[in-house]
């Protein structure tokens, strides 16, 4: 809870703001990492996952009002919002408690309390939702808002992040043991069967539904020191991987159509911002002349957005007046590998305008490598006559990209 003098050191801090350009910095009153940020209707929820830091705005930030957290202060947290008014918020800690507001966050009652430890919720309602359990590959299903739960199995050996879609889609990300690499899922009947999966370079940090089609993905840098990019457009049966425009991809966001943005920085921790008009193909880089971490971006409207980060960051962004440079060269358009026939019987053939040879790894869907080429000639057919039936991932690479591709082999 916080006490009268820091409530008043908060909301007459927010009135002390540095402008970098288009970037207007807002005195957060914290220096904590802002985990989890929320905009509806222009009412803005900001919460971390440390220290009780919990705030909300009706304008654009420039005054920030605490709201009292429900958890002790070593509690982290998890928010999900359904309405301005319904808000989960998930304490993660010595034993998880789910809590409930129906007035904004002005009031918290416990739904319910576990010596698990989930690291997500996602409800698709204001009764049904679901979690991880904080232990090995098993889901959390309420019927009733949170008053009751019931196991189900889950596909992933640990969850990091679950977002949902509408009142039926949810995808979710995290780790598949012993896969050393990520995995997410895509489920479009609330999470009673999922379909869809696909391996990610990293532990996915950020979902975006464009809609019920395009969806998108950023990771974090994965063991080769790289973030990626993913995207379906056919709503989960292919995906793409391509490298991420940052080196620290945390959070994505569209707006106005194809407009794309991926919050970061860059490895010099230059807090940084990257554009796409085209889905990811090509990328520009806006830094915002800060030293942080941006981890989560929203837009209140068709010129302002919030954008939050590590050491308590929030920026009030004019992102319509920006002017965006360092224009990626690798225009993936250009140098992406057509790979062909999926599903295929025999063997696999490539076309690329600008690429001759790739590096790539076959495993099947636990993990285990059953085939690796260095410097293939991409004019030559690869042959999977040695397979038998079944589904495989080709991780193929090379200088200027990645690509995930799942093989199925008849």
């Amino acid at each position: 809870m916080f006490s009268k003098d820091k409530i008043l050191r908060l909301i007459l801090g927010c009135s002390i703001t540095c402008s970098y350009s288009q970037i207007t910095q807002i005195n957060s009153g914290t220096s904590e990492a802002l985990n989890n940020l929320s905009i509806i209707d222009k009412n803005i929820v900001i919460c971390s996952n440390t220290n009780n830091y919990l705030v909300k705005s009706y304008n654009e930030c420039k005054q920030l009002i605490p709201l009292p957290c429900p958890g002790p202060s070593n509690y982290y947290y998890y928010l999900q919002r359904l309405d301005t008014n319904t808000l989960y918020l998930l304490a993660n800690g010595n034993g998880s408690i789910l809590y409930k507001s129906i007035d904004g966050g002005l009031n918290w009652k416990n739904k319910w309390s576990t010596g698990f430890a989930p690291s997500c919720v996602a409800f698709f309602d204001t009764l049904e939702g679901i979690t991880d359990k904080g232990i090995m590959n098993n889901l959390l299903r309420t019927l009733d808002g949170g008053i009751t739960w019931s196991t189900s199995t889950s596909p992933l050996y640990s969850i990091d992040i679950a977002k949902t879609y509408g009142d039926s889609m949810v995808i979710m990300g995290g780790a598949n043991f012993p896969y050393p690499g990520g995995l997410f899922y895509l489920s479009k009947d609330r999470g009673n069967s999922w379909p869809y999966s696909w391996t990610f370079a990293g532990l996915p940090n950020d979902f975006f539904f464009l809609n019920k089609d395009s969806i998108f993905a950023v990771s974090s840098p994965d063991i080769w020191g790289d973030s990626y990019f993913a995207k379906t457009t056919d709503g989960g049966n292919t995906w793409q991987n391509i490298l991420a425009p940052l080196h620290y991809s945390n959070g994505i966001s569209f707006r106005n159509g194809n407009n794309g943005y991926v919050v970061g920085a860059d490895m010099q921790n230059n807090a940084s911002i990257a554009k796409t008009t085209d889905l990811g193909q090509t990328w520009s880089i806006y830094n915002t002349g800060i030293k942080s971490q941006l981890i989560k971006l929203s837009f209140l409207n068709d010129s302002i957005a919030i954008i939050t980060g590590n050491n308590g960051v929030i920026l009030r962004w004019n992102y319509k007046s920006t002017v965006f440079t360092g224009i990626d060269e690798n225009k993936l358009n250009e140098s992406v590998i057509k790979i062909f026939p999926i599903p295929t019987t025999k063997s696999l053939h490539f076309k690329s305008k600008f690429i001759s040879t790739a590096n790539f790894i076959i495993s099947n869907t636990i993990g285990q490598i059953v085939f690796s080429k260095n410097d293939f000639d991409l004019q030559q057919e690869l042959d999977l006559s040695f397979l038998s039936s079944g589904l495989y991932f080709l991780d193929l690479r090379t200088e200027k990209e990645r690509q995930l591709i799942k093989i199925l082999k008849e």
